[in-house]
């Protein structure tokens, strides 16, 4: 579940409000992954980096993966799925720097780089706070790969996808950062045309030009 109200999502009214699973639940099911024979582990969720918030003493996400490192010293390799940039702990910042068993990956849940779209999907951050993520991620672990969901057809943003997102200072300052950003689908809508997919990756060298 999800305790955000996006304005574009319906899972809060799906699957209610997050439930953590709790940190010892999380280590026992790796170690048995681990006895099975699995090499990597990923951590995912609506919303990941809420975990811990209706627990007791309110763990945060970083805990969580340090104490799995810990506990877990066959596990070879973890990986953290989809987060939210505001969201980001000082502990997991700690574990992407100097953990070489978590893997140098992270989704971003952008959805836009516009601060007035953004605001209008009631989100949480605004453009300069994901550049802002992004530089200190690559300050502290240098090969971290990024990837990134945006969102195209939002009311008011639509077929300004391309200007809005893509030809944003925000956006070509992410894509500068980190040239290893991975590409992002999106869904165009232009005349009722929902279906019509785009590649944003293959229109960067467009948007620097």
């Amino acid at each position: 579940g999800c305790d955000h109200r996006c304005t574009f999502c319906i899972i809060p009214y799906g699957r209610g409000n997050s439930r953590s699973v709790p940190a010892g639940v999380v280590v026992d099911q790796i170690k048995r992954l681990v006895d099975k024979g699995f090499n990597e582990v990923v951590l995912t969720g609506v919303d990941l980096t809420s975990w811990g918030a209706d627990l007791p003493a309110t763990p945060r996400l970083g805990d969580l993966v340090m104490r799995i490192l810990k506990l877990v010293p066959d596990l070879p390799r973890l990986r953290i799925s989809s987060i939210d940039s505001i969201e980001v702990d000082e502990n997991l910042m700690q574990a992407i720097a100097t953990e070489p068993r978590l893997m140098p990956h992270l989704h971003l849940s952008l959805q836009h780089a516009d601060d007035l779209i953004l605001k209008r999907m009631k989100r949480r951050h605004l453009r300069a706070d994901a550049v802002d993520l992004v530089l200190r991620l690559k300050d502290r672990r240098p090969e971290i790969a990024i990837g990134a969901d945006l969102i195209a057809g939002f009311p008011d943003a639509g077929a300004f996808f391309l200007y809005d997102v893509g030809g944003s200072p925000g956006a070509v300052a992410l894509v500068s950062i980190d040239p290893q950003i991975a590409f992002v689908q999106g869904k165009l809508q232009v005349d009722g045309d929902i279906n019509k997919a785009i590649e944003f990756g293959s229109l960067l060298p467009k948007v620097l030009a």
